[in-house]
């Protein structure tokens, strides 16, 4: 027995300890505390290196995170004591896919829709794995669509918008930035594309997801140059972004990337500004 109560020092149950570690890192998840999470689910694995409840919270904070490469190793590392854990299977299929490891996206969506059917997520990120495959694009359409058709709101088809409507909105997501990173952009040219290429986005370590929104061509000049020497050009996703619920919704998640995107090239923050 591991508690000593009558004199001398004593400590909690081994298990206890443990639950007690997991109710944290579950209340931190709950209310957004994502780093928090992280650092607690890490501590309990360093007393338990293969608790697979500990190693799957940190995996689903670190998504939260965008932390996609990290959070992927935890969901392999789940997946390997247990491949009967269904959520650890969708979120290796998610994080496969944001690190460009299409293959594996396919293969472990593919199990998740073939144990749930109803599941939009999966069916959502197996087709976005498809469709980037060559030859695979109607089958990646039919996956997009069992998605869009399960779950409407999140899921949604991309919007098809003509040349006048993206200018409009991106005039509109333009508008709602830092006024030095309006300036930044009344300099700046947009060149529409569909998808970003997976091989340019493999040239970077960790690889860019391939669901980002906007990406500038060219290589950031030192700190104190970059409000100077701009990029030629930044490049917007149609389809990417076209997948946001409405036309204000796009504005908004165009409007972040752009910011991310300027505060890159030139090495700032927004509190910098």
């Amino acid at each position: 027995m591991d508690d000593e109560l009558s004199g001398g020092p004593w400590r909690i149950h081994t298990d206890t300890r443990t639950g007690l570690r997991l109710e944290r890192i579950r209340g931190a998840m709950s209310d957004g505390e994502w780093g928090t999470a992280i650092v607690e689910a890490e501590e309990l694995l360093d007393e338990a290196p293969q608790h697979p409840e500990a190693l799957f919270l940190l995996a689903e904070a670190l998504l939260e995170e965008g932390d996609f490469e990290l959070a992927r190793t935890a969901y392999e590392q789940r997946v390997r004591l247990s491949g009967d854990h269904t959520p650890s299977l969708l979120g290796l299929a998610i994080t496969a896919f944001q690190t460009c490891m299409l293959t594996t996206a396919v293969e472990t969506a593919r199990e998740v829709v073939r144990r749930e059917p109803g599941n939009a997520e999966a069916h959502y990120y197996l087709g976005l794995a498809l469709e980037r495959l060559p030859g695979h694009g109607t089958e990646g359409l039919m996956s997009l669509s069992a998605a869009a058709n399960l779950e409407p709101e999140r899921f949604p088809l991309p919007m098809q918008l003509g040349e006048d409507e993206w200018q409009e909105l991106v005039t509109a997501a333009v508008i709602r930035l830092h006024p030095r990173l309006r300036e930044f952009y009344t300099q700046v040219q947009f060149r529409l594309e569909d998808l970003p290429s997976l091989d340019e986005l493999r040239t970077h370590d960790p690889p860019l997801p391939p669901t980002l929104g906007a990406l500038y061509t060219g290589t950031p000049p030192n700190e104190q140059s970059g409000w100077e020497q701009l990029p030629q050009t930044v490049r917007l996703f149609a389809r990417n972004l076209g997948r946001a619920p409405s036309p204000d919704d796009l504005i908004t998640q165009l409007s972040l990337a752009l910011q991310e995107e300027a505060l890159e090239w030139v090495g700032a923050s927004i509190e910098d500004l």
